[in-house]
């Protein structure tokens, strides 16, 4: 059902819409006077219109005769409502009209609904239950009932204070969370706008603002109470530049600074502060606004990307040096090799020549450290036991350390299995050894333990970042000297070393760390001045067992009389190989580069069974000297051989022939293993890969 009510008196359509709704009618629209009124019905078409009799613009009679008049709207009941009554006259008129009834206000409401139900359902109404103005019994009833309707609204009208009450607390609590959040964001701000004040060239005061806090730790006030606080802030080996700095500011010059100093909570911060002076009309400084911002989280990245390059650069030297230095090597392991086959046990000689091919080894293993520390030699990882590493490298360290030092070894009874290069770890164990023996001039203890460690969240700070995992936990203590904070940050440089000139390459430590990044691993230090320094290295554990490591049987070296082309620009090396594979029975042509191994293979390709390239030649490098020769002929076998592990070739590259790629240096039988192996394969033809 819907109803429309009109009525000037917003109150009385207040309660007629109250009496009405209570009732259960919901459906209904109100207007203001009967013009208003008529363009509702029309566009709304209601099934009862309420309407008050005297309303200004267009009354209720008007309203009355609008609505009767017009054909689609005549058959909607018209019920008036007034609180004009002056007799039947005005009643007489409404009903002539075309009006069901005429109420006169104030009325009962129940008896309101007595009559819109009556009209809705066609029935006649009870006049005499109708309130007739003046009667005391109905006029009580009235009140009665009135007051009921009135204490309802008035609860309505308390309930919406209240909200609004409630509402308006909301506000002013969420107000003073937003002035909270505002402080607090002030306060943590990294940069802060100051001021110094200058009488007769002199600075006098200074004021600060908010974000002082954050950057210094101290709080504007404080600085208002003490004006000598800014200064004893600055790092000592900064305070002369900041003295230099202020007296250029008052002479008019300004020039940004960036200097350290030293936090409220004890930590070294940096910041940069840029003055700007003010001048008075005769030019001179009357004070002079600064700007201190906060460059810490900056210098970081500065002093981390300073380091990475050393590394890159370091890594590119050691990529450079590798090359040749592993061909001596391999002619020092090669003449030795073939000596010591010469040779019985019991010869004096015979242990010379040992001990030159351990420490030769030892070498290899050396440089093997630096390509890994320099990312230019991928390592040999397999599953070793870490504590097996240990146990393994203990006699070792116990030789190499002094008689005053005591060595005590603590290991996890779980084997601690990692994806590990032995020669590597035993290395970085080495290296830690020698480090902590220097830290203890006077003699002292080392502690090797080892444990596993469950991080379960990601955690970090400026010396590493750890992920979630499982790992194996090496701790490597001494109570040396120890170290200081600077010096800790400092400690994985390349090339620095707290050591006298021509004690310290400054590699250990970078290598140390070079070959656990290899690993996927992450290394930190601690150390507290006099009270020693630990190293703590994390290595992520896995579930395999460990994979044994078997030395290879002592068998005769293979034998052959095959033409080989052996490409090498290293007079000595390429001398070694010729006699080693000469010595074997087979025949060899000699190519100091690339350009004439091509040339060569040109001239006798169909006689060649084999090609031995170098990775890095003169005029035209392994690579280029291998393709050049696959077009002449694609089905040739090659080893190529180098000094540290590169990409020499795609997958697509390879052909048809087979490749082997050799680390140099290169063990003799290996390399005659190798040649053997390779010319006795017979390469797929190329209709089997289709």
């Amino acid at each position: 059902m819907k109803i429309l009510i009109a009525d000037d008196n917003a109150d009385d359509r207040k309660l007629m819409r109250y009496n009405l709704e209570k009732h259960g009618c919901q459906a209904i629209i109100e207007a203001s006077d009967g013009g208003e009124g008529l363009e509702l019905a029309k566009s709304d078409r209601p099934d009862l219109i309420i309407s008050d009799a005297m309303m200004p613009g267009m009354d209720g009679f008007q309203f009355l005769r609008s609505v009767k008049s017009d054909e689609k709207l005549r058959s909607i009941p018209f019920i008036f409502y007034s609180a004009v009554y002056t007799g039947e006259k005005e009643e007489e008129l409404a009903l002539s009209l075309g009006a069901r009834a005429f109420l006169v206000k104030p009325l009962e409401p129940d008896k309101i609904w007595d009559a819109v139900s009556a009209v809705l359902d066609g029935r006649e109404i009870d006049r005499e239950k109708h309130f007739e103005a003046g009667h005391p019994e109905e006029k009580e009833k009235f009140i009665s009932k009135y007051g009921e309707v009135v204490t309802l609204k008035l609860q309505e009208k308390i309930q919406e204070l209240e909200e609004t009450l409630r509402q308006r607390e909301k506000a002013e609590e969420a107000l003073r969370e937003s002035e909270a959040r505002f402080r607090c964001l002030l306060e943590s701000v990294t940069d802060y706008i100051y001021t110094v004040n200058v009488t007769d060239g002199l600075p006098v005061a200074s004021s600060h603002g908010a974000g002082c806090r954050a950057v210094t730790g101290y709080a504007a006030e404080e600085f208002a109470e003490d004006p000598m606080l800014w200064y004893r802030m600055v790092h000592e080996e900064d305070r002369a530049a900041v003295l230099e700095q202020a007296r250029r500011v008052l002479s008019g010059v300004a020039m940004p600074l960036e200097h350290r100093i030293i936090h409220n909570d004890g930590s070294i911060r940096w910041v940069r502060n840029t003055p700007v002076p003010r001048s008075d009309p005769q030019g001179g400084i009357v004070a002079y606004d600064g700007l201190i911002s906060d460059i810490t989280e900056r210098k970081e990245l500065e002093n981390r990307l300073n380091h990475a390059q050393k590394m890159e650069a370091l890594g590119t030297l050691v990529g450079g040096i590798a090359h040749d230095f592993n061909n001596i090597l391999m002619v020092i392991i090669g003449y030795g090799k073939l000596l010591q086959n010469g040779m019985k046990e019991d010869e004096p000689a015979a242990r010379y020549i040992a001990e030159t091919l351990v420490a030769a080894d030892r070498a290899v293993n050396l440089t093997r450290s630096l390509l890994a520390f320099g990312r230019k030699q991928e390592i040999a990882a397999r599953a070793v036991n870490l504590n097996e590493i240990v146990r393994g490298v203990e006699k070792m360290l116990m030789r190499l350390m002094r008689e005053d030092i005591e060595l005590k070894v603590s290991l996890s009874e779980e084997d601690l299995v990692i994806m590990g290069d032995r020669p590597q770890i035993e290395q970085v164990l080495i290296n830690l050894a020698i480090n902590a023996q220097d830290a203890m001039p006077s003699g002292g203890a080392i502690t090797v333990s080892s444990a596993s460690i469950r991080i379960d969240r990601p955690n970090g700070d400026a010396r590493g970042y750890v992920e979630p995992g499982t790992y194996a936990l090496l701790e490597f203590t001494d109570n040396g000297a120890g170290m200081n904070e600077q010096t800790l940050r400092r400690i994985f440089e390349p090339f620095f070393t707290t050591k006298e000139t021509g004690k310290g390459t400054g590699l250990g430590l970078s290598v140390c760390h070079g070959i656990i990044m290899q690993h996927n691993g992450y290394v930190d230090c601690r150390s507290t001045p006099g009270k020693g320094t630990t190293f703590r290295i994390l290595l992520p554990l896995i579930t395999a067992g460990t994979e044994k490591e078997h030395s290879a049987p002592s068998l005769p070296a293979p034998r052959g009389s095959e033409l080989i082309l052996l490409a090498e620009d290293d007079h000595q090396l390429r001398s070694l190989l010729r006699e080693l594979l000469a010595k074997h029975g087979y025949k060899v042509i000699e190519s100091a580069d690339g350009q004439d191994a091509v040339a060569k293979f040109r001239e006798h390709g169909e006689k060649i069974g084999l090609v031995i390239i170098d990775g890095i030649m003169p005029k035209m490098n392994g690579r280029e000297t291998y393709l050049e020769i696959r077009r002449i002929n694609p089905a040739i076998k090659a080893i190529f051989a180098s000094g540290y592990t590169e990409v020499f070739l795609k997958e697509d590259e390879i052909g048809d022939g087979r490749i082997e790629f050799l680390p140099k240096p290169v063990i003799p039988g290996k390399l005659l293993q190798c040649v053997r192996k390779l010319l006795d394969e017979v390469p797929p033809c190329p209709a089997s890969q289709t």
